[in-house]
């Protein structure tokens, strides 16, 4: 993912950073992923986000990226947890595709993002886009059900 351009990875909050994190530092390396949520001070802020421009591709972050960036190189935006509203999602989304360029969006669903979903699917412009997401959110939903009766 990262040989088609940067890519933003976004969680809810700080502590869910934690274990993303982790993984990403055993599977990339930890000098190959930058982190940026609120708890950090304004200068610290600004040189990870400048080090996601120059030299690393993937930047994990809560929703304090989605606003603060404005990088053209974003190909991809991961939301690996669901925003917890509309306009989070928008902003999140929107880190993508920039200068012209396209790019794509991932949110990951659970069952408990299920009302979110019903709030972001009418926003999708392609039907076709829809179409895929209820046949994913159907086939997950139906595979969970049977691996639980097993």
């Amino acid at each position: 993912m990262t040989a088609e351009g940067k890519v933003i990875i976004f969680v809810n909050d700080r502590e869910k950073i934690k274990p993303v994190a982790a993984f990403l530092y055993r599977i990339i390396g930890q000098h190959a992923i930058a982190v940026l949520h609120g708890e950090m001070l304004q200068p610290e802020r600004y040189s990870y986000i400048e080090k996601f421009r120059k030299n690393i591709n993937v930047l994990l972050t809560t929703n304090v990226g989605a606003r603060e960036l404005d990088t053209a190189e974003v190909r991809n935006v991961i939301n690996y947890y669901a925003a917890t509203n509309r306009d989070n999602h928008i902003h999140r989304i929107g880190r993508n595709g920039r200068a012209g360029q396209s790019g794509i969006a991932y949110t990951l669903l659970t069952k408990e993002d299920e009302a979110f979903a019903k709030i972001i699917l009418p926003t999708l412009t392609s039907d076709e886009n829809k179409k895929q997401i209820c046949e994913f959110y159907f086939i997950t939903t139906l595979s969970i059900t049977e691996a639980k009766k097993s």
